[in-house]
């Protein structure tokens, strides 16, 4: 009687491994439409030489259907949290509530920035000079620069250094840099959205 207990149990945990093993884990995608795709990249927006600031609750996410691929999280402007493959700057931008493409960036107010007259909108992926603009898609741990004006390249190097290399500690894969807020919702694998 005690081998019939004990093969039971056996049989049971056997189970019960196979069906969380084989099952969709909603652990580590709470939001089971974005099939735990999640990727990070650190960001900032130049106009002028002035930092823009995201940080603000007028950029973080909503209930929109693109807000749900691409956003900001706990007020936290400097971080893009990525849901799904594909996603472009254009498409971040359009979630804010902004606009982006190769010659002006529009802001949420409708004041847009375009190169002319010695001013020019350029963009730096990873230190890098990058003409995609609207069409970059991003990509995990990202660098992303975004600078309107008549900087020198001195000055474009001043604002490189300042984009954050601190969306692995998001993405989780730099322990070395430390754990993500204990307020994050938006962590390795696991979103909350």
């Amino acid at each position: 009687m005690k081998n019939l207990v004990l093969a039971l149990v056996v049989l049971l945990l056997l189970a019960l491994g196979a069906f969380l093993f084989l099952k969709p884990n909603t652990a580590l995608s709470p939001n089971p439409k974005n099939d735990g795709f999640h990727i990070h990249a650190a960001f900032k927006l130049f106009i002028n030489g002035q930092e823009v600031n995201f940080s603000k609750e007028e950029f973080m996410q909503n209930s929109s259907a693109l807000r749900k691929k691409v956003h900001f999280h706990e007020l936290n402007g400097k971080i893009i949290h990525v849901h799904a493959p594909k996603v472009t700057l254009g498409m971040f931008f359009e979630s804010i509530g902004l606009k982006l493409d190769s010659k002006c960036i529009t802001l949420s107010n409708g004041v847009s920035f375009c190169s002319k007259e010695g001013k020019s909108l350029k963009l730096f992926v990873n230190g890098s000079p990058n003409t995609e603009f609207n069409n970059y898609e991003i990509k995990d741990l990202d660098r992303i620069l975004i600078s309107y004006g008549a900087e020198t390249d001195e000055e474009i190097q001043t604002q490189m250094s300042i984009v954050s290399s601190n969306a692995c500690i998001y993405s989780e894969t730099c322990p070395e840099k430390g754990s993500p807020p204990e307020e994050a919702s938006c962590v390795g694998s696991k979103c909350f959205i």
